[in-house]
């Protein structure tokens, strides 16, 4: 730590404690903060909260006790002081975390009885779960006098945090498990609190299993076991982690999967490199010998798949091109000469392409550069066609009478029933490259919304979850994916065109470090990307303009080709 004169230690001190946010009850209206947020853990100095003072009132105690659950890194030991002794035993904070933006106090109400506004909430797993209901907005702390002083002898098993707080003090990251085929991670997001208990907070995430209910079939290697030591230590860039239980891993392939998860997770923490593991006191050990890990393992099982081509694709007179640089290559197979395309989608390996013709009624899926038998799907007015690493073709016909979504598996449409999407007035459609969510953009009771969908492969069947609104999007005009967990939405209203990226698991921008809005001022009809981490994005406007747009820019490629995509 860099030396500081104590006269200047005790000003930041005073500026701290100043923000700490210490909570105060009015006798009627919203409780209020007194000086601000909250310090961030990050900020190098600890916030612990003050406990209960002798002869405080009920309304002083409840203050506090709001107030104690802004500690920083996060800690419930002090908020417990202010619970009588039966209370702080039976209180779980760990089952959920309410979010609020402010505490309303109703004029004449006991100082217990207070109402959440601005309230989401994220559950025990760590997955955003949106809105908290409104009959659970009304938040009762039953107070009591215990030896002489008010205590809290009721309340609800949840932390509750102030939405500045949880934004500085949490973070949205992301748990991996392996789809049934394990040939590739599936990421769910979590939010778990920064800083020194990240590494055990991510693995226990891991331990819970997959925290979106819809997918239960997701496998997960760490299953069966639990934390020996209750905590994952880190010293010298070195995790380790100590596990009991049975777990399946008796083959090479089973040791390098588990292996795999965790180094996902712990690559998240800052200042992690190795991690070692030792299961009922036996050494994790991987071909070679292998047993301190580095977090950069299980780069073959990317979600965003390493091994997919990080080419661009379009037409030229409605003809398939190749993007080379600055020229455009046309494709040689021949099934492709002499049909006019409006639209094209081209498999993650950059070798088949699902091309629809002009008029939006068919859609021939043939290799680009091979000969090869071409299949034929027709419909009415097919969107823009979708791959994932399994090579499947997801497609959506938007028909006069709603959406039909279908997946061509060996060589013919299959429907897939989505409640919430088929039947639909539908825009677009993605499918996430590991082939387990489908995103789609749908017009909604009168408004835009983008919602997600968990599929399920068993045998040659898919099944897929009710689909869930994830964001609201006025004008939304068309999707594109940003990396495995984000999704790029496309509004235009006016003529002014904004850009979002929205999580997949609906968490708001104001709770997660999420990339600006994007405003252009054109009438932009189309947002491409190639769908991996790192990659440019550009925005398409109706004179086929190309603006770069997204954290990372490059040239755009030659304006002449139309129905520019990337592979997936």
């Amino acid at each position: 730590m860099t030396p500081v004169r104590r006269t200047a230690l005790a000003g930041v001190l005073l500026a701290v404690l100043a923000s700490a946010g210490c909570v105060s009850l009015p006798d009627n209206g919203a409780v209020e903060a007194d000086h601000g947020a909250a310090p961030t853990s990050d900020s190098g100095i600890r916030y612990v909260p003050p406990g209960p003072v002798p002869g405080a009132s009920a309304r002083a105690v409840v203050s506090g006790f709001l107030d104690a659950m802004l500690a920083s890194p996060v800690q419930t030991s002090t908020a417990r002081e202010f619970l009588t002794a039966r209370a702080a035993e039976g209180w779980q904070p760990q089952q959920r975390v309410i979010v609020y933006g402010r505490v309303d106090a109703a004029a004449g109400a006991a100082p217990g009885d207070l109402t959440l506004a601005d309230a989401d909430w994220v559950d025990g797993d760590g997955r955003w779960r949106g809105a908290l209901p409104a009959d659970e907005r009304r938040i009762h702390l039953g107070l009591v006098r215990d030896k002489g002083e008010w205590r809290i002898d009721a309340l609800p098993d949840a932390l509750l945090a102030r939405r500045s707080w949880f934004t500085r003090e949490y973070g949205q990251f992301a748990v991996h498990f392996l789809d049934p085929t394990r040939s590739i991670l599936v990421p769910e997001p979590v939010f778990e609190p920064r800083g020194g208990q990240l590494a055990t907070a991510l693995v226990r995430s891991l331990l819970d299993g997959p925290p979106d209910p819809a997918a239960p079939w997701l496998v997960n290697r760490l299953q069966d076991l639990r934390l020996a030591d209750g905590a994952v230590t880190v010293a010298g860039g070195v995790a380790r982690i100590d596990f009991t239980g049975q777990a399946e891993l008796g083959t090479p392939g089973a040791r390098a999967d588990l292996a795999a998860q965790l180094a996902w997770a712990l690559r998240q923490v800052d200042g992690v490199r190795t991690f070692e593991v030792r299961i009922n006191d036996t050494p994790l050990t991987l071909e070679g010998g292998l047993t301190e890990i580095p977090v950069g393992r299980g780069s073959q099982l990317d979600p965003a798949d390493a091994s997919a081509s990080d080419g661009l694709f379009g037409l030229v007179a409605g003809h398939p091109v190749r993007l080379d640089g600055a020229s455009a290559q046309p494709v040689e197979a021949k099934v492709w000469h002499g049909l006019r395309l409006r639209d094209i989608g081209v498999d993650l390996d950059g070798r088949r392409a699902a091309g629809v013709r002009d008029d939006g009624r068919e859609v021939r899926i043939a290799p680009l550069d091979t000969a090869g038998s071409p299949t034929t799907v027709r419909g009415e007015d097919f969107a823009h066609p979708a791959w994932d690493a399994a090579g499947r073709t997801w497609l959506l016909d938007r028909r006069t009478s709603g959406a039909v979504v279908s997946v061509v598996v060996g060589g013919r449409p299959v429907a897939v029933p989505i409640l919430g999407v088929s039947g639909r007035d539908v825009r677009d459609l993605l499918v996430s490259r590991d082939g387990t969510r489908l995103i789609a953009a749908v017009r909604q009771g009168g408004h835009d919304v983008v919602a997600v969908s968990r599929l399920y492969w068993s045998s040659d069947a898919v099944h897929a979850s009710p689909a869930t609104p994830i964001a609201d999007a006025r004008g939304l005009r068309d999707l594109a994916w940003s990396g495995p967990s984000l999704v790029v939405a496309l509004t235009e209203r006016g003529g002014v065109a904004q850009l979002r990226w929205v999580s997949l698991d609906g968490a708001p921008d104001d709770v997660r470090e999420a990339l600006p809005v994007d405003t252009i001022f054109d009438d932009v009809r189309r947002v491409v990307s190639s769908g991996a981490d790192g990659e440019p994005a550009w925005a398409v406007t109706a004179k086929g303009v190309l603006i770069g747009t997204g954290p990372v820019r490059a040239d755009a490629p030659q304006a002449d080709v139309q129905a520019l995509t990337g592979v997936g």
